[in-house]
């Protein structure tokens, strides 16, 4: 009688793998939802930006990098364009980052057999930050910008500054 009673408890193969499916599929909708609102935006960065002493002024929307797929903001920071991308979580800001060459030069979507590069030559160095939710990419060499996002974002991730922000951050 045991063994009956055990046998109707137990779910058929195709319900539990439903079932396991659901857990992953609500955990990770609690994953994204929580880094969604507690991971930094736009809005904090700007904040942040303002809270170290910069003027920051959000310009008129306009089209940015093609090749990162956030959400394009063009802020004039100190009179430097810096280009914010938002990203609905920061596991997709992650893809992104990954797409990136270490100097910043060349974009690769790696699809598959079809995965491509694209290089891009910048007038200026470019320089790749992150934090939480945010991508920034500064296309410059003003001492200053650089100190200033290397404070609110931490070390570059990407660009030509990579060893040379040690120097900056020495002078």
């Amino acid at each position: 009688m045991k063994d009956e009673n055990l046998m109707s408890t137990r779910l058929p193969p195709g319900r539990s793998i439903l079932l396991a499916a659901g857990l992953v599929v609500a955990a990770l909708g609690v994953y994204f939802g929580w880094t969604s609102l507690t991971a930094p935006d736009t809005a904090s960065v700007v904040r942040s930006l303002r809270a170290a002493g910069a003027t920051v002024t959000e310009q008129p929307p306009s089209e940015g990098s093609s090749f990162l797929h956030g959400s394009a903001h063009h802020l004039l920071v100190n009179g430097q364009d810096v280009w914010v991308y938002e990203y609905a979580a920061p596991a997709l800001v992650e893809l992104d980052v990954g797409s990136v060459s270490a100097d910043g030069s060349t974009f690769k979507n790696n699809f598959g057999p079809f995965g491509a590069a694209v290089t891009v030559d910048y007038i200026a160095p470019p320089h790749y930050y992150k934090t939480g939710r945010v991508i920034a990419l500064y296309v410059g060499r003003d001492i200053a910008t650089l100190r200033l996002l290397r404070q609110v974002f931490g070390p570059p991730f990407a660009g030509s500054d990579a060893a040379a922000s040690n120097a900056i951050m020495a002078a």
